[in-house]
């Protein structure tokens, strides 16, 4: 006897949907899990150019500051001004005013708060001396200063001053002023130069706007808005949530013009972020309706279709089992009517699906090799310019600053003040200082006249010492690597220095290098902490680099760390047949 056990049963056409419906709810999850992600990225995206768009604003207002910084502070230094040579002081006052358009006028103030001249005024003119904090705050000083922006006593425009004092025997005796036009700011900000819908601002050490990009007229003069003055008085430079004075919901970044107490605020609106989104989300949703209801309408088709001829199979199965044996036609359904020839020739399929694989195999070593080349071809590019700039750094600016330096101490031993002097020779000293480091930075001149060993050694101890890390480098074999293998090493062992300074806190640092055979092997190990596993989140591209260099040269670069215990990054290199003999 046969025993049926009752058991609840379900039809093909639900197993059909459930097959097709159930993989579609993941899908859209993923569709709506990118549109997520898209967001994101794009907030992300665009808080990193409102970073460069801030800094690109402040180094350019800081230029153009210092252009008139320097003018002004030639003119304190001039013969007339340490002579008090007044009509030939104010005779270049005006040359100096109509080269500098970012100036529209020199003025000369005395001890007194009294005006001596003004370059658009004829010698002798009385008029009164506007923002006198300022001027008193360099008297005082001894050092430039900015205003605030205030109202013009000849015009009806808005103008700051730029206060740099004359000093002669140690007493500033004249307080030199360039008046800057608040429309010449504003120029720096022009909503031209702007994306769409950005909105731009400079504002002094108070929070006062002195130039704004969107309705200046209304806003420059007043104070910022409670968030933004509060950051500015904070100096925070992270990106925030705030609402400007216009009631228009943003973020905001902000960023110092130099040392002039003065700021540069930019701000994209929320609704400029979100629009791409919007538009991302109803094209997300009119998609899902018409992907939903092609996909309905090809699950009813396809279920009434195989249905049917499941029917069919299971109606020819009972009259054959009734002794009604008669020919069974095709289901036109290749898994029931082919099912033993299709197994029979599963051996030739996985052939061809093999032959496939190879192919695309194939075509994706050859695109690698095609991108290591290039980037190979960049990264020598790269080094080519390096050394192109560093030389011109060296040769141009260096020889500038020896020219000069030569004509100062050329002259005669009373042109100048002790002081002027002393002060001139410490500026040359400072900008070939500076020269000298930038040449360094792009390409030290010990990687070419000393090689890698003194070059790495200089660089750690330069970087490492000044921390009061412990540094020992023992390279040897060093002259066996070609050129641009010498550049790649070092290249890796300065960002391993500077992941050592940055986040490994260790007392010891060190390198030691070799030739072996056919290879060149150095291992670079610290104290520290070891890496975090914030290190390998997205972003963080330093130990990726490090990888990426040591494969174009044809090595491998193996990193062993664990918490706490430091990290050991070992390279190696083949040596080159030729550069070896």
């Amino acid at each position: 006897m046969i025993s049926r056990r009752t058991q609840a049963r379900t039809s093909i056409s639900t197993w059909l949907w459930a097959l097709v419906l159930l993989p579609t709810l993941p899908l859209m999850g993923f569709f709506g899990y990118s549109v997520h992600q898209y967001a994101d990225e794009r907030q992300r995206s665009m808080e990193a150019r409102l970073v460069d768009q801030a800094n690109d604003l402040a180094n350019t207002a800081q230029s153009r500051l210092e252009q008139s910084l320097g003018a002004l502070t030639a003119m304190s230094l001039s013969n007339a001004a340490q002579e008090d040579n007044i009509p030939r002081l104010y005779s270049a006052s005006q040359r100096i005013q109509q080269a500098s358009p970012a100036m529209a006028a020199i003025s000369l103030v005395d001890r007194d708060e009294k005006l001596v001249f003004l370059s658009l005024s004829p010698m002798g003119t009385t008029l009164p001396v506007a923002q006198l904090d300022s001027v008193r705050e360099t008297f005082k000083t001894g050092k430039p200063s900015l205003s605030k922006p205030f109202q013009s006593p000849v015009s009806s425009r808005k103008i700051a001053a730029l206060n740099v004092p004359v000093i002669r025997d140690g007493q500033v005796v004249y307080v030199l002023r360039g008046i800057l036009r608040v429309e010449t700011l504003s120029n720096l900000i022009n909503p031209q130069g702007l994306p769409p819908g950005w909105i731009a601002g400079i504002f002094d050490r108070d929070g006062i706007t002195v130039a704004r990009s969107l309705s200046p007229e209304i806003y420059v003069g007043k104070v910022a808005g409670p968030r933004l003055l509060n950051t500015i008085k904070t100096q925070d430079l992270s990106v925030q949530r705030g609402v400007t004075r216009d009631g228009i919901d943003t973020l905001t970044v902000m960023r110092p013009i130099g040392q002039w107490q003065w700021s540069v605020a930019v701000s994209v609106p929320m609704a400029t972020i979100n629009a791409p989104l919007r538009t991302e989300l109803q094209r997300f949703g009119a998609f899902t309706v018409v992907f939903l209801m092609i996909l309905a309408a090809t699950v009813y088709r396809m279920n009434r279709l195989i249905t049917g001829r499941l029917s069919e199979v299971v109606q020819d199965a009972r009259q054959a089992l009734s002794g009604q044996l008669r020919k069974i036609d095709s289901t036109g359904i290749r898994e029931l009517d082919d099912l033993r020839y299709s197994l029979t020739r599963a051996d030739i399929y996985r052939n061809v699906i093999l032959e496939q694989v190879e192919q695309r195999t194939a075509e994706l070593n050859r695109a690698q090799a095609q991108l290591a080349e290039f980037a190979q071809k960049l990264d020598d590019n790269i080094e080519r310019e390096r050394l192109r700039i560093s030389r011109e750094v060296h040769d141009q600016i260096g020889a500038i600053f020896t020219g000069v330096s030569m004509l100062v101490s050329g002259l005669p031993k009373g042109a100048m003040s002790e002081e002027q002097r002393s002060s001139v020779n410490q500026a040359l000293d400072f900008g070939m200082a500076t020269a000298r480091r930038i040449t360094a930075e792009l390409r030290p001149p010990l990687l070419d006249h000393l090689g890698l060993a003194a070059a790495v050694e200089d660089m750690a101890k330069q970087v490492l010492v000044p921390a009061s890390i412990e540094v020992r480098i023992e390279i040897s074999d060093a002259s066996r690597l070609s050129s641009r293998k010498a550049i790649g090493c070092y290249r890796i062992m300065q960002e391993a220095i500077t992941n050592a300074l940055r986040h490994s806190r260790c007392r010891r640092f060190e390198i030691t290098g070799t030739a072996e055979d056919a290879l060149y092997t150095f291992v670079i190990e610290d104290d520290g902490e070891g890496i975090k596993a914030a290190s390998a989140a997205p972003g963080h591209f330093g130990m990726t680099g490090m990888q990426e260099r040591a494969r174009m040269m044809g090595g491998e670069l193996q990193v062993t760390s664990q918490p706490g215990e430091g990290v050991r990054i070992r390279v190696t290199v083949p040596l080159d047949a030729a550069t070896d003999e």
